[in-house]
């Protein structure tokens, strides 16, 4: 692959990916193959969660970066195909590096925007991840409880159910 490619894909995964039901990426293997064969790179912009990408993009054999939870993070593989495009990024924006990932944070911590949710709740009505047990969290989303466990392990954002 050259050091700079004609184009990046960025896609989403509910309902785009992955079939919004079934959470299946069975319709979308026949573009993921052209995307290899071109050596074309897609990246996961999504709301899930690092933990949550870490296995879809295993089992999808996806070697980019990933743009996490809204935006609030990116997670750079430390991958031979991620190393040729994106080399060394020069950026002023502080990283770290977690299990073979160089990480960006982007967003506020939830750790500290959460606690100036709770006076809200005195005049607000609404439930969020924080609050919920595993078995709240498979119910309203259809997650099952492997997956709502990674969807928990939020490090930005703070979905809410009204």
């Amino acid at each position: 692959m050259s050091l700079s490619p004609s184009f990046v894909i960025f896609t989403d995964l509910d309902g785009t990916l992955l079939d919004h039901h079934s959470y299946s990426f069975e319709k979308a293997q026949p573009a993921l193959c052209r995307l290899r064969e071109n050596e074309i790179p897609w990246l996961f912009n999504t709301s899930k969660t690092f933990a949550e990408l870490r296995q879809i993009r295993l089992e999808l054999d996806n070697p980019w970066p990933m743009v996490v939870e809204n935006g609030s993070g990116i997670a750079i593989p430390d991958t031979p195909e991620s190393n040729r495009v994106f080399p060394d990024i020069a950026v002023d924006t502080p990283s770290e590096v977690r299990g073979g990932f160089r990480f960006y944070s982007l967003g506020l911590a939830r750790t500290e925007f959460l606690p100036k949710l709770e006076h809200l709740k005195s005049n607000y009505k609404f439930l969020n991840y924080q609050n919920m047990s595993i078995e709240q969290l498979v119910e309203l989303t259809g997650l099952s409880e492997q997956n709502a466990k990674l969807s928990m392990d939020r490090q930005y954002t703070e979905p809410d159910r009204k």
